[in-house]
């Protein structure tokens, strides 16, 4: 039987001419060892250390971290998110209760896609199956061109006091509502904040949901993880 090559499927017209670029898929590793500089020079400054392939953090306002990546979506695409990393949120990883307190453990609490934002859908992509010229090609323009909107997101929302408005805009992005690390993260700010009901109140609405998720040992550690954030807050 004759197999033929799967290309992905282009949208934004971005890879025009598949033949100049060939066929060769690619690891994020070998994705990030491209990305890599062109991101460090876009952002000057070197405050971004890359935590992982295709996952940068800039750690100078932490407990809340600002990260910077792509992450692989279907039809090959591959595609540029920024946000904010929170150390005092923990998350959910398989049956248990997890924290992300460190730069190598980093992830998105409060998230934002480029094509949420974008009027004309999908022109931040990028293809990993469309080789390392096709990624050398597009990923200055790319990142030079999401920075000025990432800018804004962090300076807008990187303090203490703008977090819960920072949820509340991701929350009302197109892809909002599926994000259920924004309600551990509301919960959790808000206890922060000294408001031990709204969060006990946030957790309540997804009651089903964690205790679905969590082993009966860490269900009960995330409720006291919850209470733990409250009194430090009341030390304050």
């Amino acid at each position: 039987m004759f197999w033929r090559e799967k290309k992905p499927k282009v949208e934004s017209g971005l890879v025009k001419n598949w033949e100049h670029y060939g066929y060769e898929e690619m690891s994020s590793k070998r994705i990030h060892e491209i990305v890599d500089p062109i991101f460090q020079t876009t952002f000057s400054g070197g405050e971004f250390v890359a935590a992982r392939p295709l996952f940068w953090i800039r750690s100078n306002n932490a407990p809340i971290r600002q990260i910077f990546y792509f992450k692989k979506w279907k039809a090959s695409a591959i595609a540029p998110g920024w946000g904010l990393s929170l150390d005092f949120v923990p998350h959910v990883a398989g049956r248990k209760l997890a924290w992300h307190r460190t730069m190598k453990s980093a992830r998105a609490d409060v998230s934002v896609e480029a094509d949420e934002i974008e009027k004309s859908k999908r022109q931040h992509d990028m293809y990993y199956s469309a080789g390392p010229a096709h990624i050398a090609d597009n990923a200055q323009r790319i990142i030079a061109n999401v920075l000025p909107v990432a800018n804004q997101f962090w300076q807008s929302f990187n303090e203490t006091d703008k977090l819960l408005d920072g949820i509340h805009y991701s929350r009302n992005l197109p892809r909002g509502g599926m994000r259920a690390q924004l309600n551990l993260a509301e919960a959790f700010i808000n206890a922060r904040y000294g408001d031990i009901e709204a969060g006990r109140r946030l957790l309540d609405t997804e009651l089903s949901n964690w205790q679905r998720h969590l082993i009966d040992d860490d269900f009960v550690r995330l409720n006291k993880s919850l209470t733990e954030a409250y009194e430090r807050a009341c030390i304050r």
